[in-house]
């Protein structure tokens, strides 16, 4: 579905190092912007290296669409090549001394980064996947970084509750309401809106379905068994055990 490590200019001045998992960067009018930053520091110089491979613009800023370790691990090494590090003020440790990789710039709904006539636009989608999680939309090309809030079938959330499940529900629609033709998720093959809206559907029936099994006594293992991963999702990124852990937490948080 993507060969590891491969560069690909997905839209104009769009690129993305494919892997399990992504780094995307913006070629702006006067710099660039890089969304994502690995698990593997070593991989810091590669990354830098595509870049100048791709345009002569210098790094302007580094976004982590949230703080979870396979997502930082190049930021010192991209801000010692410039980037200003960017990310939501409840996602990230505290600011601290250029070039450290924490971040230099937080905020709270929305920041846009300007370059010239390009744009790159960056929206709170918090309370989902972690309470930092951010889009980043870049209008241009009609691309959108989603980070970890599609996850190729797995559901984000770490507590299945009434408000996540609501929350969720309103960040799909969110992400959807993106005029994107182009979905960039944290990990793993580039997707489309179609995907985003057939993991809503996935999910909402996944909502009904579980839980109706529980009340009649099932266990989750009886679910699990009972439940195959549908027909249309067969080819999805690792879906084989994204579903039934998706059945599993389903069951035991909402048993």
């Amino acid at each position: 579905m993507f060969e590891e490590g491969k560069v690909s200019e997905i839209a104009p001045g769009v690129f993305v190092r494919h892997a399990v998992d992504n780094c995307t960067w913006a070629v702006l009018d006067d710099f660039v912007v890089i969304v994502d930053a690995l698990e593997q520091a070593h991989l810091a110089d590669e990354v830098l290296r595509h870049i100048r491979e791709t345009t002569d613009k210098p790094v302007g800023y580094l976004v982590n669409t949230h703080w979870h370790g396979d997502h930082v691990a190049c930021n010192i090494a991209f801000a010692a090549a410039g980037a200003t590090v960017i990310a939501h003020e409840s996602a990230a440790p505290d600011k601290s001394g250029k070039g450290d990789g924490k971040p230099d710039i937080t905020f709270g709904t929305s920041l846009s980064i300007r370059g010239g006539g390009r744009a790159a636009e960056l929206h709170h989608m918090g309370g989902t996947h972690t309470p930092g999680d951010i889009a980043l939309f870049f209008p241009w090309a009609k691309v959108l970084g989603v980070g970890d809030l599609f996850g190729w079938g797995l559901i984000p959330l770490t507590q299945i509750t009434d408000e996540s499940v609501a929350n969720l529900k309103q960040v799909m629609q969110r992400l959807l309401d993106f005029d994107a033709e182009v979905i960039v998720p944290g990990h793993g093959p580039l997707a489309t809106p179609a995907h985003l809206q057939r993991f809503r559907e996935y999910f909402q029936n996944l909502l009904e379905e579980v839980p109706a099994a529980r009340r009649a006594g099932k266990s989750p293992e009886q679910i699990q068994a009972e439940m195959p991963r549908p027909d249309d999702m067969l080819d999805w990124w690792r879906f084989d055990w994204k579903h039934p852990h998706n059945v599993e937490q389903i069951a035991r948080q909402c048993g």
